[in-house]
This record gives structure tokens, C-alpha cells and sequence, in this order.
């Protein structure tokens, strides 16, 4: 009976030896990669291996192939997918946006020139929301800038309103439009004046008056402001000329003031560049076409002298407290508010990029952060169910008759419990195969078919 069970165990064993096809392929050596080692022992004895297989068959095109497969240890592929969606998630939660932000003057004028540096690199991020949504965002910041600068206006005005320059420049003001009639004719009738009429312009007009004053010429920077080219020093009436010596005293006076808060109005600089790019031949600083302000680079002091708004709320302050309907002027669409004061003027103002910011909310950013919640939900619910089946490394041998088997493929296969199985990219066949002769996990190889996975991953978040 021994005799008989021992026969049929060294049946059974021959039975499942390796057979000749295998054993040729398992006989061949690559010196490319190891001239010392034959592929039997190079591919039989590896730690990442939890269990090795080698099979003769057939494919679907009914040639002979000896195929090897290693069931990798799936810890390694855990890891690296586990710390990928980690920083997915990471990436996710940074890309919750603020939906009241306030974008400052300086921010603003940042943002301008990342939109021009957009223009030539897509990559480019913006200052804002790092591009999460500032390609549709831009209304949005504009409407955020100008509030904030009505807002800096608003706060200076309201602090210069209460000056004793301020207040003294509205009495003096109010002396020349109640006693105009007069005037005028103390003028005409004064002899000592060569250009009567142009004086009476400078002090009249709606251009150049004394009444809104230099204020718009920045007296202590340029020197070509209109009161130096009027001679009304030499008026004879002291009482005249006293008084618009102390206009232009005060009006210089609330400039100063203006600066105090970083802002001044100035339109010599619509004269000095009408807008657009300079000449990078000449001046390599970006430049940008702009309707709300200038940051001065040595200073950080703020133009507003090319803001219709901001410059007619400062026209209407130091007009004083008389009703009236304002023109404002965007790209060239004018708009007309009906104000009592300059306050009232600021508030319409403030209420229209409110409204822009409001519906900017609701319409862009408050759906953005909520898509963004609902793909970390999504994200954080499969990270937490995903798991790694199996993990194959498949390599196959083509025998053509008497022929050296010819390595024909190497590919890596994950499988996982909620997508169907991943197979690596073919491109990279030859590195497959390389990576058996390292006992290491080599992840430029082995994490292929895991970005893959990924992207599969990805696909399930909304875009």
C-alpha cells in the first residue's frame, strides 16, 4: 500500500512541475538588466510578491504564451492611494471661497495686472482666488474695489467736512455766487486787471473755478495749475482778493487732507497718459486702462481723478448740501442720480455694487462653494469604502517554434471593490519588466495604474 501511495505521489508532483515552455522562459538571462541571474530566479523570489504563478497557454489569437503573474502586496498601493485623495481633499477644501471679501485699492490694482499677465500665460494665478473663480469673478472684484474706495472717499469727505478750511471755503464760495452780479462789475470796472473777462472765467467757470478750485491740480506737485495763470492778485477790491487768496489756501488746505487718507484728485495725470499700455520699449512696468483709480509706485497715494463717480461726489461735496441730479458716466453709459448731498450721492452708489455683489453671490459663489462641499462628501465617502482587492503584475512570453520566447508584454492590474479593474498604460511595458529585477517598490512603476484609478475617481466629483 505505501509502495502504491509513494508512486502516486511523485505522479502528482511531476504532474504539476514546471512544463518545458515555462521552463524555457524561466532558463532565459537578460544582461541589459542582470547577466548573473536567470528570469526563474529573478521573478520567483521577490519580497513584494505575496505569491507567484506561471502558466502555458494560448491567448485569443492561439499562440503559445507563457504567462507570470505576482500578486503584489497591496499595502504599499494603499498608502499611496490614501495620501493621493488626501491631498485631493486638501486641494477641495482650499477651494472654498470667501463670499464677503473687500478687495483694497492695492489689491485691485494687483488684480488689474494679473489680467494682463492672464492674457499671456493661462497658467497664471490670479491675486484674488488663485483661479478658482476670478476668470468669471471680475465684475464681482471691480464691484468690490469701487465700493471700497466710495467707502475711503466717503471717510475722508466726512472728516474734511467738519474742517474749519472746509467750512470757511463753503462761506467764501457762497459770498461769490450770492454776490456774483456785483462782482463781476467791481471786476469789469477795475482798471489795474489786463484780461478782465478771463478772470471772471477763472472764477466762474465750471472748468477751472475758483469756486471748485485747484483741487485738481496738484499745486505742491505740478506747477501748472490754473490759478498760476490768471492774474487775480492784481485785483484793487482787497475784499475780493482776500477772499479767493483764502478759497485757494483752503482748497490747498483739503487736498492735504485728502492725502491724510491716502488719496488725492489729480488730473494733470489724464494729460500725462490717455490710457492704454505704454510703450514697453521704453517703460517695461505693465500699465492698464482704468476708470477707478491710480496707485502712485513711490508713494501708494490713490488718483481718483479718473473715476466719473468719485469725481463727482467730490464736485457735489464741495458744492454743498443743494439738491440735484448727478450724472455718472461708466464706459462711457451715463447714469443719472438724484441726490440731496454727497452722502446720498455715495449711498446710490454703494447700493449699485452692492447689488452686483449680491447676485455675483448667489448666482457664482455660494453654488461653487456648495459643489465644492458635495465632491469633499463625495471624495471623503469613497476614500473611507475604497479598498484594493488585488494588485497583478501579469508578464507574458511569446514562443514562436524554436525561436529565444520573445518578451511580449508587462502590465500591472489593480482591482478594488468599487471600480472596475485598472490596467497600467502599455508605454510602459519595458520599465514594468525592469522593476521585477528590484526587490524595491518602485513607484514610478508600480503607482502607474494608481493615477489611473484616480482619474476614474475624479470622474464621480462634479466639475
Amino acid at each position: 500500500m505505501k509502495k502504491y501511495f509513494i508512486i502516486i505521489v511523485v505522479l502528482f508532483l511531476t504532474a504539476c512541475g514546471d512544463s518545458e515552455e515555462v521552463k524555457r522562459v524561466k532558463a532565459l538571462i537578460y544582461p541589459q538588466l542582470d547577466q548573473t541571474i536567470t528570469v526563474g530566479n529573478a521573478l520567483e523570489n521577490r519580497e513584494i510578491c505575496k505569491s507567484v504563478n506561471w502558466e502555458f497557454l494560448k491567448d485569443e489569437k492561439k499562440r503559445d504564451i507563457v504567462e507570470y503573474n505576482c500578486n503584489l502586496d497591496t499595502k504599499n498601493a494603499e498608502k499611496f492611494l490614501h495620501a493621493q485623495l488626501d491631498d485631493e481633499l486638501n486641494i477641495l477644501k482650499s477651494k472654498f471661497v470667501e463670499t464677503d471679501i473687500k478687495v483694497s485699492p492695492e489689491e485691485y490694482k494687483k488684480f488689474r495686472i494679473d489680467e494682463v499677465k492672464a492674457s499671456k500665460n493661462k497658467r497664471y494665478k490670479y491675486t484674488i482666488y488663485e483661479n478658482y473663480v476670478d476668470i468669471n469673478a471680475t465684475e464681482f472684484i471691480y464691484a468690490n474695489a469701487r465700493l471700497e474706495v466710495y467707502n475711503l472717499l466717503g471717510q475722508a469727505l466726512d472728516d474734511i467736512s467738519k474742517s474749519k478750511a472746509f467750512i470757511r471755503y463753503q462761506q467764501n464760495r457762497n459770498y461769490f455766487i450770492t454776490n456774483k452780479e456785483s462782482i463781476e462789475k467791481i471786476i469789469l470796472e477795475d482798471h489795474s486787471i489786463s484780461l478782465v473777462n478771463d478772470l471772471i472765467d477763472y472764477i466762474y467757470s465750471s472748468k477751472y473755478s475758483s469756486l471748485v478750485g485747484d483741487i485738481y491740480w496738484m499745486v505742491d506737485r505740478d506747477k501748472s495749475s490754473p490759478s498760476s495763470s490768471f492774474r487775480w492778485e492784481n485785483i484793487s477790491n482787497k475784499a475780493i482778493h482776500n477772499k479767493i487768496e483764502e478759497m485757494l489756501s483752503d482748497i490747498k488746505d483739503i487736498h492735504n487732507q485728502l492725502k491724510q487718507h491716502k488719496i488725492y484728485f489729480s488730473r494733470s495725470y489724464l494729460f500725462e497718459n490717455q490710457g492704454g499700455f505704454i510703450n514697453p520699449i521704453y517703460n517695461k512696468k505693465i500699465r492698464y486702462s482704468d476708470e477707478l483709480l491710480k496707485i502712485d509706485d513711490d508713494n501708494g497715494m490713490i488718483n481718483l481723478a479718473h473715476s466719473s463717480a468719485c469725481d463727482q461726489t467730490l464736485q457735489y461735496f464741495l458744492e454743498g448740501e443743494t439738491p440735484k441730479t448727478v450724472s455718472v458716466y461708466d464706459h462711457k453709459i451715463e447714469t443719472k442720480i438724484p441726490a440731496n448731498n454727497y452722502r446720498e450721492l455715495l449711498e446710490s452708489l454703494k447700493t449699485k455694487e452692492k447689488n452686483i455683489i449680491s447676485k455675483f453671490v448667489s448666482d457664482v459663489l455660494v453654488p461653487h462653494n456648495n459643489k465644492n462641499k458635495a465632491n469633499i462628501e463625495i471624495l471623503e465617502k469613497l476614500q473611507s469604502n475604497i479598498k484594493i482587492k488585488n494588485y497583478t503584475q501579469k508578464i507574458r512570453w511569446s514562443l514562436v517554434g524554436e525561436q529565444k520566447p520573445i518578451l511580449a508584454n508587462c502590465e500591472l492590474i489593480v482591482e478594488t471593490n468599487s471600480f472596475p479593474p485598472v490596467i497600467s498604460d502599455s508605454k510602459l511595458a519595458n520599465n514594468c519588466f525592469s522593476a521585477t529585477y528590484s526587490d524595491q517598490y518602485v513607484d514610478s512603476v508600480y503607482n502607474d495604474p494608481l493615477y489611473q484609478l484616480l482619474y476614474d475617481i475624479n470622474s464621480n466629483l462634479k466639475n
